[in-house]
Parts: C-alpha cells; sequence; structure tokens
C-alpha cells in the first residue's frame, strides 16, 4: 500500500514534493514547507480486506486511487517528528459516459444511471478514505498520545460525512465535546479534527 520514493520529492529531504500518482486529468497533490521533508511515499493501493471498486457500468474494477495520497515526515529544530500525509479523495462531482471517452457527460436523464454512478463514487472514495485511515493507524502505532501524526488534504465531505469519520477512528472525545479532556481507550488509534479550532473553523 506505501510505496516510494517519488520522484522530485525530496528522498534526501527538501521543502516539498509532488505525488507521482496523477489523475488522468493531471491533478496530483502536493507538499510545501519551510523545513526539511524526508521519507516521501506514495499511497494509493486499497488495504488488504477493502474491496475493489468499480468506476462505471462495464470498466474494470479497481483497487487503487485515481489520484495517490503522498506521505513525507516533517522533523522541527526541537527534534519534534510529525508523520503527515495529504490527500484528495474521489470528486462527488458524477460523470456519465459519452459518445467520446474523452469527453464524458456531466449530467443525466437517467436516473437510474444517476444512481448507480453516484454509487460508484461513493464506493471509491470511501475505499480511498479506509486507505488513508490505514496508512494513520499504521504511524499511530496505537500510541496517539506520544507519536504526531497529520491527515490533511481535500475530503470532498463535510466533517459528519460517514467517509470523514471513517479517518477519525474511534468515536467519542472529538474537540467541542464533552468527553475531549477525559482520556480513554481510544486515544491511542484516534485523529481529531482540528477544524474548530483553527480562526476560520466552524464550532459546530
Amino acid at each position: 500500500m506505501f510505496e516510494g520514493p517519488p520522484q522530485g520529492a525530496g528522498a534526501r529531504g527538501g521543502p516539498g514534493g509532488l505525488s507521482q500518482r496523477p489523475d488522468g486529468r493531471g491533478i496530483r497533490v502536493g507538499w510545501l514547507s519551510t523545513g526539511q521533508l524526508t521519507g516521501p511515499a506514495d499511497v494509493f493501493r486499497y488495504p488488504d480486506g477493502v474491496p475493489a471498486t468499480k468506476v462505471d457500468d462495464h470498466g474494470p474494477l479497481i483497487s487503487e486511487t485515481k489520484r495517490g495520497a503522498l506521505a513525507v515526515t516533517y522533523t522541527r529544530g526541537d527534534g519534534l517528528t510529525v508523520h503527515a500525509l495529504t490527500a484528495h479523495l474521489k470528486s462527488k462531482l458524477l460523470t456519465f459516459p459519452g459518445h467520446d471517452p474523452q469527453h464524458p457527460r456531466f449530467d443525466t436523464r437517467d436516473e437510474g444511471e444517476r444512481a448507480r454512478f453516484g454509487l460508484y463514487a461513493l464506493d471509491q472514495r470511501a475505499a480511498e478514505a479506509a486507505m488513508v485511515r490505514a496508512w494513520a493507524t499504521d504511524q499511530l502505532q496505537g500510541q496517539g498520545q506520544l507519536r504526531h501524526v497529520l491527515v490533511c488534504g481535500d475530503l470532498n465531505d463535510t466533517p459528519q460525512a460517514a467517509t470523514t469519520q471513517l479517518l477519525l477512528g474511534p468515536p467519542g472525545s472529538q474537540l467541542s465535546t464533552g468527553g475531549f479532556d477525559q482520556p480513554d481507550q481510544g486515544d491511542g488509534n484516534r485523529l481529531w479534527n482540528l477544524a474548530p479550532k483553527m480562526p476560520a473553523g466552524n464550532p459546530v
């Protein structure tokens, strides 16, 4: 599931890098940092146990993301190390096959087709979220109180969406909840949504 290092992504350490797994339109994720980033790795394969997903009615099943995620390690001047990953999950924008494969349709009057392709897109996004969560679990190693792990990017959904909730890990104890300052058995594998604490964050 974890491949690397990507070409040009600073295998020896650098201020940034790009994923070597762009989608068909050339869209890819990357990092830019004021400090040195090391250990870049493209993350793109669905983890064990996650089934392959459909893209359309007739195409083959896929077991990899169309846009790879990119993991790096950042080491602060005082020695604190952060393992970080950025991802761009499957868009909620639906595309439907056209007469020319290079020019898909963006709408349909066939409600059965709309429902099927919505399902295909949701399955892909959920599989990608599970992949990102598997990476986070591997980095946390059940020691989230000690290990610093960051997941960010364009999740293409809301904080309460099922795909976003997959990333958080064990439920409960999120920021702005009554249980946040009460340690529990899930803390070692949990990620916290930091948006409510950001200057432009939504406190809801």
